[in-house]
């Protein structure tokens, strides 16, 4: 009877980090951002196989110590907040989750001709 209550336990707490979500604001904040309390939400598959735009993307990724190559294949999810005092305007800071954890993300321009860098 103790195993089964120590399993449905241990199942319980799986289930809970697989769907739970960091504390983005802290972690923006950390980074002197200053945000909208809103955000938009949306989930993705990092693809498998990565052409030239994701290699492009990975190495900004790259430049704030995350990787995305171990994340193939991986459904994640990708949480964009407003970002009002950027050096260069107004921007959005893109965080992307797997499992409750940040694995990437970065800053980037609303405009066409703007710009995108990695979260530091």
């Amino acid at each position: 009877m103790k195993k089964i209550i120590i399993l449905s336990a241990l199942s319980s707490i799986l289930i809970f980090s697989a769907f739970a979500k960091p504390d983005i604001p802290v972690f923006l904040a950390s980074l002197d951002y200053e945000f909208s309390e809103s955000y938009t939400e949306k989930t993705f598959t990092i693809p498998i196989e990565f052409d030239m735009v994701y290699n492009n993307y990975n190495e900004i990724q790259k430049e704030a110590g995350y990787d995305l190559l171990p994340y193939r294949g991986k459904e994640c999810i990708m949480y964009t907040y407003e970002v009002y005092n950027h050096p260069f305007g107004k921007c959005n800071a893109n965080i992307i989750v797997y499992n409750g954890e940040i694995i990437g993300g970065d800053i980037s321009s609303v405009n066409l001709a703007g710009f995108m860098t990695a979260l530091m």
